[in-house]
């Protein structure tokens, strides 16, 4: 109810007062520029977002995602972090997966997931840099010494191989699959990697 339709209530229907009148409308035009200006803010911040930011967004409210690769696999998990050049989830049976941000085609949230305050695509806000600074390889470095078992996705390969990384050089990655041996891997052919940390 107005302050219009009270003032003709208390005055038993005579005709309302007219600054009443102009008081309603100045709020109705207020409420109505205020709804206008929040879609406006958001449909601008969909505007500025790149895809970087946005998995930043994703990664702070640690959004269960499934990443589409360009390979066609999908891993799935819980975003926990960002690289320069990586993702890190946390997938399931506790794997770690660290996926190569170019191999990545397409981010999936599930329904029905909130994703933090990411509901929609009119709040996605990411303007926003990577926030640490290591690259796939330099995690990688350290990764061959704590873990026996991984598993290395490849540009142009369907399946994962699992085996131990050997040694990490400046452009390759030594592997050690049982069975075949060692193989050498072009380190911009990676993809993504999954361990199980001990």
């Amino acid at each position: 109810m107005t302050d219009h339709d009270l003032q003709r209530t208390r005055s038993g229907g005579a005709s309302p007062d007219p600054y009443l009148r102009l008081l309603d409308a100045s709020r109705h035009d207020d409420a109505v520029h205020r709804r206008t200006a929040t879609r406006d803010l958001r449909l601008h911040e969909a505007e500025l977002a790149t895809f970087g930011g946005v998995v930043h967004d994703l990664a702070e409210a640690r959004a269960r995602v499934t990443l589409r690769l360009a390979t066609g696999r999908e891993l799935g998990g819980r975003l926990t972090a960002i690289g320069v050049d990586h993702l890190a989830l946390l997938g399931a049976d506790d794997a770690i997966l660290l996926v190569r941000t170019s191999a990545v085609a397409a981010l999936l949230m599930p329904p029905g997931d909130p994703g933090g305050s990411l509901r929609d695509a009119g709040s996605l806000s990411g303007d926003r840099a990577a926030p640490q600074h290591r690259l796939l390889l330099d995690v990688l470095t350290g990764l061959h010494q704590c873990s026996d078992d991984v598993a290395v996705g490849l540009l142009g390969s369907p399946d994962p191989m699992r085996g131990r990384l050997r040694a990490i050089g400046e452009d390759v990655v030594s592997f050690h699959v049982a069975g075949r041996g060692r193989i050498l891997i072009a380190a911009a052919a990676l993809t993504d990697v999954a361990w199980w940390p001990r």
